[in-house]
């Protein structure tokens, strides 16, 4: 799991009756590109998560190497902020999770405090700092998935000097670390309003999988999309070490969305139904797709590269 510090974090079941991945093509698709991130360049832009009213939330690196977050508003307008605590240059404030309430959350570099916390940005443009309590100073707080309801959110956290990452989840000012499914690193990387979640593991072998949560029985059952490689590889537009699947989004139907790399370490975005069945997600032309977050609309965004790893949004509909 490409999980590092101030730069790009790629992050990432037993499938019942040998479930099949399906390749029909079921969506139309609508593009867009966001000024500042830097061209031709790999992983220079996230598109993380889509609400029902239709506002997308993710991340640029620019140039100079600096990490912004942004709103793509309903109306196309693109707005890029960075948490005013975060003066440092570069600077680094990256998004991920977004609800219907407009609230997004993400990670920002807090200058002064020396620190990496977690942040929400209401939909008046208001930045509140979160910090996991009792965590050694220099944390990293991944705050990655928010639901509809006060006080329901995730992420991961990472502690110095080693910065190996944990799942947590805080549901109404209850937190809990969590290690899923005995891996070296994870995350939590979104929840519905049941407060079913999903996210992304490292092995011991550095292959990336899946993980759904069920709330009811407290257990992780593992997602492998079929056909993901299982042997880590260099990937186009992406890097070195890649291989398996990556969670990022699921919605109130249960259904799940991300991306995986093939054996020949190309990437497609996917859906799961709550079935167990996989349709890819290939943006037509494009050289790479890489998957985001899934709306109750069954809406999903995502990334997609050229030839050439320049990166633009996408937003796949459903037919």
């Amino acid at each position: 799991m490409n999980r590092q510090l101030c730069s790009w974090i790629a992050i990432p079941m037993a499938l019942l009756g040998g479930a099949a991945l399906l390749r029909a093509q079921t969506y139309t698709f609508s593009t867009f590109t966001v000024s500042g991130a830097a061209p031709a360049t790999n992983q220079s832009l996230g598109v993380q998560d889509i609400n029902n009213a239709g506002v997308i939330n993710g991340w640029l690196i620019d140039t100079s190497n600096a990490t912004e977050a942004w709103q793509r508003g309903v109306n196309g307008n693109i707005t890029v902020y960075i948490d005013p605590l975060n003066t440092g240059t570069p600077s680094y404030t990256a998004a991920y999770g977004i609800n219907n309430e407009g609230v997004s959350v993400g990670i920002f570099t807090d200058t002064a405090a020396g620190n990496y916390p977690g942040y929400f940005y209401t939909s008046k443009g208001q930045f509140v700092t979160f910090n996991l309590p009792d965590q050694p100073a220099g944390t990293a707080t991944f705050l990655e998935g928010i639901n509809d309801h006060a006080g329901q959110y995730c992420g991961s956290i990472g502690t110095p000097p080693g910065y190996n990452y944990e799942t947590f989840f805080s549901f109404s000012g209850k937190n809990q670390i969590i290690a899923v499914n005995g891996s070296t690193s994870s995350g939590c990387a979104s929840l519905n309003d049941q407060n079913a979640a999903v996210g992304y593991y490292e092995d011991s072998n550095g292959v990336d999988h899946g993980w759904l949560y069920n709330p009811s029985t407290g257990l992780f059952t593992t997602i492998d999309v079929p056909g993901a490689a299982t042997v880590p590889g260099t990937a186009p537009c992406w890097g070195s070490g890649i291989a398996g699947t990556v969670v990022i989004g699921i919605n109130n139907k249960g259904m799940i969305s991300g991306h995986y790399w093939d054996t020949s370490y190309n990437s497609h975005g996917f859906v799961r139904t709550p079935g167990g069945k996989y349709y890819t997600i290939n943006v037509p032309g494009a050289y790479e797709t890489g998957g985001g977050g899934i709306n109750d609309n069954g809406v999903v965004v995502g990334h997609y590269s050229d030839s050439a790893c320049n990166n633009s949004g996408y937003i796949a509909t459903p037919n």
